[in-house]
């Protein structure tokens, strides 16, 4: 091929390009910080891929590179690491063929752009970074990740203002704080291995940077990972520092006083966790004030033991402890064995364990955590082995070759530090589509560190057993990644787009006579466009005008949980549109309804808002015997859990005024007690019933329970009102909703003062 070199700068070019994933974002688009970076992603590595493949059909008479290629993919594969990344992706393929739901093993979900598909795109950059980069193209991803960090920071800074807590374009804190642990791991590679002196400085102002970032965003597990990181790091530098100086001062020294000084910094720390200076630094704050009575510790535990039940060997076949569940699927396994407790600390539907390794473990079961553990595992053992040190060209040279050793002490400890600190925080969290890709360029980097190949000796004999892999699989890979792009991407986005665009105009006719412009034909995304769809449509059930757009949305949902029968929320809302057609007097319905909101109860028989569910359509019949089944089925599951008296106390009240002094002594008892943030579904159904109470007591003239009711409702929105505040401070609110507190304080003066007259029912 004439123009071979340019083919090959495009290339590289196209894959030093995904150092800018996290800032990729499209808004009017479903989840616009994830479906733009998976569509960025895609869109890269196919593309990355035809012009690697033609590179390997057409490159004429010179098999220079097809030589290279080679015998790179075979020293390559050789590393451990790169072995167990193989078996590891190999499992996930046998988790995904046996998943319980095996379509969203395979595609993923747009809200988090992953499933194997999306896993396949990962390991394709993988793939073709450790065959093509050179360490020149690696220190240029690490130096255009740096640029991205100062992005994203800058970017955070203006947030901090509004939020108290930076997310920047990640659109999490937490993973924001993931990304910057990263760009700390490619300024130290850029100050070790760079002989730019600029870019040297520039990375350590990255660097200062990016740990101040970390503390904006205030995510403990990040700050841990980063701590643990450094330990790791420095024990390291006290054992292979032998003979090295920085700055001319003895490098295991240094770690050595290093080692002693962290262990007595950390001491006081501990001791003195109270004090209001630890109080007031970022991201410390919250990691001094963190115990086991913490609402998110007591959530990962009784996650973790969902996680443990849900792949017993005594409880599930062969399948589920080996192979687990399948990609996607963890939320059809936590759901199913899942432990009310939990509504005590958290009311969110978990698709996560907020563990990497139980996710892996209920994701790819006994194999896949075997294979996981076994990358990391082979990380260490590269670390820590003996090296071989390339590329002198007078061995007798020893200044050379004492510089060259420091420098593969000091790699490999930039290496050990970012394998350490990204494995502790992802206890504590999980891998997302914004780190995906700085955790395949560090393991692309570390396999292309270690693996022992002289590259000016490379040759194409020797290697004729793999050349049946050559030159058509690149083509075949190619093509496979081209499709899914159109089929399982670009289609999938555009529907987004047009469904995003229609709905904001408000138009009703509109959207209705545009429908099967972003539901046709049926993709992976299909699923969270319809259940969006149904939710925004479902408050015009009973507005004639909005008639035709609502059975039609209800029509296409229903299409959904018929494929994908899998997970109750989908089943729920649809119920719930029922159940609202059925209170506009369509009596049948109530049957369809109740169908669904069964069919929910089946995946997760122990989740208390379906028990609930099912008592209010019971009560909503009229039917109170059963209602009271499902009432007393809820309660008796988890009688201290202070949201299970919530969810009773408002089912009963639905039988009318006779257990309105049993429901309001529930209601106080759990709000007393509560210690779990509502969501927006619960306030409304709490303040609709006081507003009941009130109104009943208003009209009977009980002053006692009138104003009992009054000042609960008046404790409610306190409650409220502090929730809110937490939520805006750590940006899960852009603003505060008004305050109902005031007005509740001065009408219960108003009502001790003058009694019934100066109260106004409307």
């Amino acid at each position: 091929m004439r123009n071979k070199d340019t083919y090959i700068r495009v290339l590289k070019w196209l894959l030093l390009s995904l150092a800018f994933v996290p800032l990729a974002v499209v808004h009017m688009s479903l989840f616009p910080f994830i479906f733009g970076k998976t569509l960025f992603i895609r869109i890269v590595v196919s593309l990355a891929w035809v012009i690697f493949s033609a590179l390997i059909l057409f490159r004429g008479s010179d098999g220079s590179f097809l030589g290279r290629t080679r015998s790179r993919l075979i020293s390559t594969a050789k590393n451990p690491l790169s072995l167990f990344i193989y078996l590891y992706t190999l499992v996930m393929l046998f988790s995904t063929s046996f998943a319980f739901d095996a379509y969203r093993a395979f595609f993923g979900d747009i809200e988090r752009g992953e499933g194997y598909l999306g896993m396949l795109y990962f390991l394709g950059f993988f793939l073709l970074s450790v065959l093509v980069f050179r360490r020149k193209d690696w220190l240029s991803f690490f130096k255009l990740s740096l640029v991205t960090g100062v992005i994203l920071f800058i970017h955070g800074l203006y947030q901090y203002n509004v939020y108290q807590r930076i997310q920047s374009l990640i659109g999490n804190p937490a993973f924001l704080a993931n990304i910057f642990i990263f760009t700390i791991f490619a300024a130290l590679i850029v100050i070790v291995l760079d002989k730019a002196t600029w870019w040297k400085t520039t990375a350590k102002l990255v660097m200062a940077l990016s740990f101040v970032g970390i503390l904006l965003t205030e995510t403990r597990s990040a700050l841990l990972g980063l701590i643990i990181g450094v330990a790791f790091t420095i024990f390291y530098l006290a054992i292979k520092g032998g003979g090295l100086k920085l700055w001319k001062i003895d490098v295991q020294r240094v770690s050595a006083w290093s080692i002693l000084l962290g262990f007595l910094f950390i001491s006081i720390l501990f001791v003195t966790r109270a004090n209001p200076v630890w109080l007031s630094v970022p991201g410390v704050d919250r990691l001094v004030t963190v115990s086991f009575d913490d609402p998110t510790v007591q959530t990962r535990l009784i996650s973790a033991g969902v996680s443990f039940d849900a792949v017993k060997s005594s409880d599930n076949d062969w399948r589920r402890t080996l192979l687990g569940w399948g990609p996607e699927n963890f939320n059809v396994a936590y759901n199913e064995y899942y432990n009310p407790e939990y509504l005590r600390y958290e009311g969110l539907w978990f698709d996560r364990a907020h563990n990497k390794l139980l996710d892996v473990l209920v994701m790819n079961g006994a194999l896949g955590i075997l294979t996981y553990m076994g990358i990391w595992s082979a990380i260490f053992y590269l670390i820590f082995r003996k090296k071989k040190l390339h590329s002198l060209d007078h061995e007798s040279d020893v200044a050379r070759l004492h510089e060259i050793s420091a420098k593969n002490v000091y790699v490999s400890a930039s290496i050990l530090f970012f394998a350490v600190a990204y494995f502790v925080q992802n206890l504590f969290l999980f891998d997302q589509i914004s780190t995906y890709i700085p955790m395949f360029a560090f393991l692309g980097f570390t396999v292309y560190y270690f693996t022992e190949l002289d590259e000016k000796d490379v040759t194409d004999e020797g290697i004729s057993s793999v050349h049946f892999l050559f030159p058509y699989a690149p083509a075949l890979i190619a093509s496979f990644f081209l499709y899914f792009l159109v089929t399982a991407s670009i289609i999938p986005f555009y529907q987004s787009k047009r469904f995003v665009a229609l709905m904001s105009s408000g138009d009703i006719q509109h959207v209705y006579d545009e429908v099967d412009g972003f539901t046709k034909p049926y993709t992976y995304g299909q699923a969270e466009l319809r259940y969006r769809m149904l939710q925004l449509v479902t408050p015009y059930i009973g507005n004639e005008g909005a008639r035709p757009l609502v059975d039609k949305a209800i029509a296409l949902h229903e299409e959904v949980v018929n494929m994908e029968l899998k997970d109750p929320r989908p089943l729920v809302l649809l119920a719930g549109a029922y159940q609202a057609k059925g209170d506009q007097g369509d009596l049948d319905a109530y049957v369809k309804a109740e169908d669904f909101f069964l069919k929910a109860l089946a995946l997760s028989p122990k989740r208390q808002e379906l028990l609930y569910n099912m008592a209010v359509i019971y009560a909503d019949q009229g039917d109170f015997v059963r209602m009271n089944e499902y009432a007393d089925r809820l309660l008796s599951g988890s009688p201290d859990v202070p949201m299970t008296k919530i969810y009773y106390a408002t089912a009963i009240s639905r039988e009318g005024v006779e257990r309105f002094n049993e429901a309001m002594d529930q209601l106080e008892s759990a709000l007393d007690n509560l210690a779990i943030a509502f969501d927006r579904g619960q306030i409304d159904i709490l303040r609709n019933v006081y507003n009941r109470y009130l109104n009943y007591f208003f009209d009977r003239r009980d002053s006692e329970r009138f104003l009992a009711a009054m000042e609960r409702a008046f404790k409610l929105e306190v409650t409220i009102e502090t929730i809110d505040e937490n939520d805006f401070k750590f940006g899960r609110l852009k603003e505060l909703p008004p305050k109902k507190s005031q007005d509740l304080a001065k009408g219960i003066e108003i009502f001790k003062e003058f009694g019934w007259a100066g109260i106004n029912k409307e």
